[in-house]
């Protein structure tokens, strides 16, 4: 499960690059912290993490399935210190950026149809059919 969030949020750190550098340059322990929790929190908001029935979830490619919010900080944490951020301004970091991720929150509808049940999920101006687990 890490392994596919990780390379999913290893090529969004990417694309972001320049920022990530600048964040980690800057002096100022708590204007650090913020830099690196904003970059987190535009990652994070351009992942497929999401909120499904009050669970946090992930698309794995094929569909959404349940991942543990404990290993997603792990993964987010690991990552970071692999891209060149402190450790301890991880760990300060905690599960700041996470927050972001509740702005994505569906809700489970069971609809009968002839391969079972589906998952409904609306992200703004789309609709998601998924198969359920």
């Amino acid at each position: 499960m890490s392994d596919g969030l990780r390379i999913e949020l290893s090529g969004l750190f990417s694309d972001r690059k320049d920022a990530l550098l600048s964040a980690i340059a800057v002096k100022g322990q708590n204007d650090r912290i913020d830099a690196l929790a904003l970059l987190c929190r535009e990652v994070l908001r351009g992942s497929s993490l999401c909120f499904i029935g009050g669970e946090m979830h992930r698309y794995d490619g094929r569909c959404y399935v349940v991942c543990d919010r404990r290993d997603v900080l792990v993964c987010l944490g690991n990552l970071l210190v692999d891209l060149g951020v402190s450790p301890t301004d991880v760990r300060r970091m905690s599960d700041m950026p996470l927050g972001v991720v509740s702005e994505r929150s569906f809700v489970r509808v069971p609809l009968l149809s002839r391969t079972g049940f589906f998952l409904l999920a609306v992200l703004s101006w789309r609709v998601f059919l998924l198969p359920s687990r």
